[in-house]
């Protein structure tokens, strides 16, 4: 039963290999969304490409100053004069991982994000954002998360069919470094990334 179980996973990693797009294709389509001005979008796909996030992480509050960023329950993305902060509290492995802070630079995300700002319904007391919301501004429940965030990627792709390819293109490479960075981001050891996201990696 052992090596059945082995055989229909290989077959099954084989399978998902040859339908999944490259890397290329989900770079373009991240282009294609800031040359479309689609700012939810492009804020959630540089996420997912750069920060490996799962749905839950990406249940963020932009938010324009570190003091307000102080909520444990929140993920927080903090957009500052000099730079980005990553504030991850709530994900799925919170509790081995603990909170986790990312400061960072990027010119075309801090344009999105001031233009995902600016599109908000104008109130002079409002200090945060959420990034995943209803059509009146409340939060969504995890599956309604989950439809929100497909409708922004290509071809309606899961969070883990993109951490596959981003891992699929790091092991392509060699690149190691990018491997364990990867596990660091997303909260995930490095022997448990392989066993579940590679795709060219048979299961033990």
């Amino acid at each position: 039963m052992s090596d059945e179980i082995k055989k229909y996973r290989t077959k099954k990693k084989i399978i998902k290999a040859n339908k999944l797009p490259s890397y290329k294709d989900v770079k373009n389509h991240l282009k294609k969304q800031f040359d479309d001005e689609d700012h939810i979008g492009y804020i959630i796909n540089f996420m997912m490409q750069s920060f490996f996030t799962r749905n839950k992480d990406l249940d963020i509050h932009i938010t324009t100053s570190l003091k307000l960023a102080k909520d444990p329950n929140k993920n927080y993305l903090v957009i500052r004069n000099w730079d980005l902060m990553y504030i991850k509290n709530v994900y799925k492995t919170a509790k081995t991982y603990g909170s986790m802070k990312f400061n960072f630079r990027d010119r075309k995300l801090t344009y999105a994000i001031q233009k995902f700002i600016e599109s908000q319904p104008e109130n002079p007391e409002q200090t945060e954002w959420a990034l995943i919301q209803n059509a009146n501004g409340f939060p969504l429940d995890e599956t309604s998360q989950a439809k929100f965030i497909r409708k922004h990627t290509l071809n309606g792709m899961s969070e883990s069919d993109i951490f596959k390819i981003r891992v699929d293109d790091f092991e392509k490479k060699g690149d190691l470094k990018g491997l364990m960075e990867a596990s660091r981001r997303r909260g995930t050891n490095l022997s448990t990334l392989i066993k579940n996201y590679s795709l060219t990696m048979k299961p033990p």
